[in-house]
């Protein structure tokens, strides 16, 4: 077999079986036989049926036989004409499933029958009906009518569901012609074509299109025309414009495309023989009615206007909306234009309601029933000259209200709601009106100047930015979810009287009141606030957060409560009824502000005049009210209750200070602030420069601190220091009388500054002046105690004078030329006496001028002492370059002092001391403390180990083995040297008292250690483990050992604490940290002081303060603790941030002062 065989067999088998299926879909007619349709010879393929496509006229027809229908007849389609010319008789019906086509050379006689077709009717060739009952019948969906020949039928029905769409003219004339229409006929546009027809029937259910400018231009009517009930009639030209024939009653007129459809005249009362005809649809443009009516009959209630999304129903001349109608469906973008002369607005449901006018001035009458508009509201003047429109019932309005200009909305009395925008270009007449708008993110627009009666806010961010001036003369309410913001450079003005603001979310910008109003709401101004009438918060906070801005008050003017973020002056007078706070700024130059009930004041305010008319006025935590002129307490002020506040007194010139108590008090601007009575300053009173305090003849209280920047005139006044805690006098001051009266012993007033004084009078407490004096210019009393440097400057006479204390005296049994005598006490370790033996207190004298002979007391503390025997201590006295014994004459180991008489000099630095016996360790027999042999003689008398009297060395001198306490050892004190480095061991039975401190005397490098461990070392005195020099310090090792000490404990930063277990560290005075190791481990360090105490910021594991009643404890820095924070007795005041992983305990009658530290706790927290 030759390759490609197959392949070519398979090509010409497929192609005569498709020819062959062709074939088989369509006849031809051959006329071979003769004229039959029914005779089957006569085609190409049988007789024709529905499934066969029928060509009469192509190249088979070869007989001389023109067909004639002589039986009912089906087809697929038909088609007539072409390469032979041909006539169909059609004596009998056709039915035709598809098309029927024409050729030019075609002709179809349709005598007495009818055809049906549901395809399209094409002719270019020739029809002829010669018969009133010849009929086609167009039975199909979408259909159309075309070719170049005109067909005159005879009678044409469109079935119902059929659409024919003309594409050339239709004529259906001659006897008894008849366009039936079950169906939609469509004319076509752009191009359109006509129907010519004696009579036309639009059957119930028939649709009949007319897209023409006129009904005539597509339709011409020579007999008659029948618009049954149900029928349809479209305006839908999408071209032009259309004027809707007013001579045919309509059953149902549809309005579509788009463009405007016009009445010329009143059309004629549609159909209403049953409750489902007489229906006017807008589908799509504009029905305009003109000043034409389009009612619906009234024999049958019911009908139906609907006015679709997007098209307009227009109303012109006097007329109101169309009647008879059961029901309007005007859908929410529909429009429905009022657009006449003087109209009446139907009670409808609108979608959007458009009134408007032709010419002249026009009023649109609303009806006395509700009326919704699902869209808007729009008021457009249009040709006319103004348009005015009265609500005559409530309005709600969907959408946005908008007044155009010359146009003018009087809202009488009712209750309009809008969830749109509001729009004002015209007038709006509020009347009593309450307008609410609803609206998320609504505007208020339109005319830069509105007004309002009620306004009612139920939308949030409803705002109104290009409305410049906005007038409320009712009230303005926010409810729900209600915002209302008016911002800069905006006003609002309410003239109303007995009007309220109520609500949340309101924020203005400059608010004016020029009538009565009153409210109990929060709101916010970023502008002024004006008041010419009166305004009175009964409620609410009012938040002025604009910079610049004012507070003008000519009427009457109460808030209840006032922030101020921003910044706010003011010249005016008004009231406060519960709270003013300012975090910004406000400042008045003049009027006063009045307390008129219990309020609160936080942040900073500036007054000029302030008034308590009535309550308390309680100064927040740090809170500052300043007053420039006068202030007047009629009610109470509350400076206790949140520390710390201050009052400043900031006038530019003369001010009187009140008579009442203060937290801080500050004088400042410049005059002379001068006390109208006793005051009392529980914090500090500082007094600015170029400021004069005149104090006149009062007693006046400090319990804190005295600042002096400016000018104190003492007069004959009294300044008393008293209460808990200490107190600081800062900057050069004279008093007259200083008074020192502090609730307990310990309390000391520092001196920043030298001061003068004519009278001190020390009742309680102390003084220390530190680096500064105090000169005191008359006398000095009491039982207190002053340390540093006390100068008297005055006549002195044969008797006693004071200086430290009671206790420490210069008494005169002769004396000429004395003027002058200055006496400083320091209390601290007299470092070059010899072996550390003296109290740890010197004083020196200085008398520049004039002979005498005195006695000399000098004073004492017992926690001074440093292990001296208070029996046998006597006055020492510095000789240019030693100490020397001056002896004693008596002393008072009760009183705590050492008097010396007869002296002729006493100028110089003295001390006490009892000179006691002095041991070296010389550890040349073995470790042990408590061996006689181990011990050298250095000074006094030797009695083997040390003693309570002995003073103990350490490594001043070479030794051979490092001392280790295993019993109880004591000594006078604890001296370490530089020789070699010290490595004292307490072991199991072991303990060490010493009576006064144990110190380092380096010369050169030497690091010593103490190994407490387990056991315990008490100290009478102080611990310092170094002198801040690199390799002069001690370190301490505990494990489980207790280290009392009553005095101080100094540790510098190359020494070490190191606690290897649950060890304690007691201690009676300050922690002075300046660095080195401290480690903790599972310890717990406790402050037990009777006086006030530094305690040092290291990292602790557990902290116990258990101070005496009313002392402080000072924190200072930050720190972890990793156990436990108790605060037993006493008070723990935290300057830093404290980090406790443990618990916080305050137990009862103690006190944790936090200020504005934070502490972070992790396991709880008990009180």
């Amino acid at each position: 077999m030759k390759p490609g065989y197959l392949s070519r067999l398979f090509a010409v088998l497929f192609s005569l079986l498709t020819t062959t299926a062709l074939f088989s879909q369509s006849t031809s007619w051959t006329g071979a036989v003769s004229t039959a349709w029914g005779t089957a010879t006569n085609w190409t393929n049988g007789v024709p049926t529905s499934a066969l496509d029928v060509v009469i006229g192509d190249a088979a027809f070869t007989g001389i036989n023109q067909p004639a229908i002589n039986v009912t007849a089906t087809g697929k389609s038909l088609t007539l004409g072409g390469a032979v010319a041909t006539t169909l008789t059609a004596t009998k019906n056709l039915s035709v499933a598809s098309f029927i086509t024409i050729n030019n050379n075609g002709t179809l006689v349709h005598p007495a029958s009818s055809i049906s077709l549901t395809g399209n009717w094409t002719n270019n060739g020739t029809y002829t009906a010669n018969s009133a009952t010849s009929a086609v019948i167009f039975s199909g969906t979408v259909q159309s009518l075309n070719g170049s020949s005109t067909s005159n039928f005879r009678k044409l029905t469109l079935n119902s569901g059929s659409v024919l769409t003309l594409n050339t003219n239709l004529t259906c004339t001659g006897a008894s012609a008849l366009l039936s229409i079950s169906g939609t006929l469509n004319p076509n546009e752009a191009p359109g074509y006509t129907v010519t027809a004696d009579n036309i029937t639009v059957n119930n259910g028939g649709y009949l299109k007319v897209n023409a400018a006129t009904f005539p231009a597509n339709y011409t009517i020579n007999t008659a025309f029948v618009l049954s009930s149900g029928s349809v009639v479209d305006y839908s030209s999408t071209t032009t414009n259309q004027v809707i024939s007013s001579d045919y009653v309509y059953s149902t007129l549809r309005i579509l495309g788009s463009g405007v459809k016009s009445l010329s005249a009143d059309l004629p009362a549609l159909r209403s023989t049953s409750s489902g005809v007489g229906n006017i649809y807008i589908v799509a443009g504009t029905l305009d009615l003109g000043s034409f009516t389009a009612n619906r009959g009234t024999t049958v209630a019911g009908g139906t206007i609907t006015v679709a999304n997007g098209s307009t129903l227009r109303i012109r001349g006097t007329n109101t909306f169309p009647a008879n109608y059961s029901s309007a469906t005007l859908n929410l973008t529909s429009t429905v234009e009022y657009g006449g002369t003087d109209q009446a607005v139907a009670a409808k449901t609108y979608g959007n309601l458009l009134l408007s006018g032709a010419t002249g001035s026009v009023t649109k009458t609303f009806p006395a029933t509700a009326i919704t508009v699902t869209g808007s509201l729009i008021s457009d003047v249009k040709t006319a000259t103004a348009l005015a429109f009265t609500a005559a019932a409530n309005l709600s309005v969907t959408g946005s209200v908008n007044i155009g200009a010359s146009t003018t909305f009087n809202a009488a009395t009712f209750s309009h709601t809008v969830a749109g925008n509001w729009i004002m270009n015209g007038t709006f007449i509020p009347g009593t009106s309450t307008i609410t708008l609803k609206g998320v993110n609504a505007v208020v627009s339109g005319q830069s100047t509105q007004s309002f009666y009620n306004l009612s806010i139920t939308g949030s961010n409803i705002t109104a930015p290009a409305v410049s001036d906005l007038t409320i003369s009712g009230n303005l309410v926010t409810s729900g979810s209600g915002t209302f913001i008016h911002a800069a450079p905006n006003n609002i003005y309410f003239t109303g009287t007995t009007k309220a603001i109520t609500g949340a979310g309101i924020t203005f910008n400059n608010l004016s009141v020029s009538g009565v109003v009153t409210t109990a709401s929060n709101f916010i101004l970023t502008g002024n606030l004006v008041v010419t009438n009166s305004f009175i918060a009964s409620a609410g906070v009012v938040t002025m957060n604009g910079s610049g801005k004012t507070i003008t008050n000519s009427g009457t003017l109460t808030l209840r409560g006032l922030l101020v973020p921003g910044s706010v002056t003011t010249a005016s007078s008004f009231n406060i009824a519960a709270s003013i706070s300012c975090s910004g700024s406000f400042i008045a130059s003049a009027g006063t502000v009045s307390f008129t009930a219990s309020s609160l004041l936080s942040g900073s305010v500036n007054l000029f005049n302030a008034t308590i008319a009535a309550g308390t006025l309680s100064l927040a935590a740090n809170s500052t009210l300043g007053i420039a002129s006068i202030f007047t307490v009629t009610g109470t002020l509350n400076v206790t209750s949140y520390v710390p506040n201050t009052v400043n007194y900031n006038g530019p010139s003369s001010q009187a200070v009140k008579n009442t108590t203060y937290n801080n008090l500050q004088l400042s601007n410049g005059g002379t602030k001068t006390a109208a009575g006793a005051i009392t300053v529980n914090n500090t009173v500082s007094i600015s420069p170029a400021v004069t305090f005149d104090p006149s003849t009062f007693t006046h209280t400090i319990i804190g601190n005295w600042v002096n920047n400016g000018t104190f005139t003492a007069g004959t006044s009294t300044v008393a220091f008293t209460g808990a805690g200490n107190s600081s006098i800062t900057g050069a001051t004279t008093f007259n009388t200083l008074t020192v009266n502090k609730s307990l012993a310990t309390y000391i007033v520092s001196l920043a500054s030298n001061i003068s004084v004519a009278t001190v009078n020390m009742t309680a407490g102390m003084m220390s002046t530190g680096a500064n004096s105090i000169t005191i210019t008359t006398t000095r009393s009491g039982p207190g105690i002053i340390l540093g440097t006390i100068t008297r400057t005055h006549a002195f006479a044969i008797g006693s004078y004071a200086f430290e204390g009671a206790s420490n005296t210069i008494s005169f049994t002769a004396v000429t030329g004395v003027t002058s005598v200055t006496v400083n006490v320091a209390v601290a370790p007299v470092a070059d006496f010899p072996y550390n033996g003296a109290i740890g207190r010197t004083y020196i004298v200085s008398i520049p001028a004039g002979t005498y002979t005195a006695s000399l007391k000098l004073h004492y503390e017992d926690a001074e002492l440093n292990g001296n025997d208070e029996s046998l201590m006597q006055l020492w006295k510095y000789n240019v370059s030693s100490w020397a014994a001056s002896g004693k004459t008596t002393n008072n180991t009760t009183a705590n002092w050492v008097e010396k008489t007869a002296l002729t000099n006493i100028a110089g630095r003295w001390t006490i001391t009892d000179d006691g016996s002095v041991l070296n360790w010389n550890g040349s027999v073995n470790s042990d403390w408590a061996t006689a042999g181990n011990w050298s003689l250095v000074q006094g008398t030797f009695s083997g180990a040390p003693t309570s009297t002995d003073i103990a060395q350490i490594g001043v001198a070479a030794f051979t083995n490092q001392p280790v306490i295993t019993t109880a050892a004591v000594a006078k004190s604890i001296t370490l040297g530089s020789v070699q480095p010290v490595n004292i061991t307490l072991n199991a039975g072991g303990s060490l008292t010493s009576n006064g401190s144990i110190s380092g005397n380096w010369t050169s490098a030497a690091s010593h250690t103490i190994n407490l461990n387990a056991q315990t070392i008490t100290l009478n005195g102080d611990l310092a483990l170094g002198d801040n020099i690199a390799g002069h310090d001690i370190s301490l090792n505990i494990s489980s050992g207790i280290l009392n000490i009553t005095g101080s404990l100094t540790q510098t930063a190359t020494s070490g604490i190191v606690f290897t277990g649950a060890g304690a560290l007691n201690l009676g005075k300050d922690y002075n940290y300046a660095g080195g190791n401290f480690t903790a481990s599972t310890s717990t360090v406790k402050y037990n002081g009777g006086a006030a105490q530094v305690i040092a910021a290291i990292p602790y594991y557990n902290l116990n303060i258990a101070k005496a009643t009313g002392t402080i404890g000072t924190f200072n820095g930050n720190a972890a603790i990793t156990g436990a924070l108790t605060v037993t007795s006493g008070v723990l005041d935290v300057s830093g941030n404290l980090s406790v992983a443990g618990t916080v305990s305050v137990m009862a009658a103690s006190t944790l002062n936090a200020n504005s530290s934070t502490i972070s706790v992790g396991a709880g927290w008990s009180k």
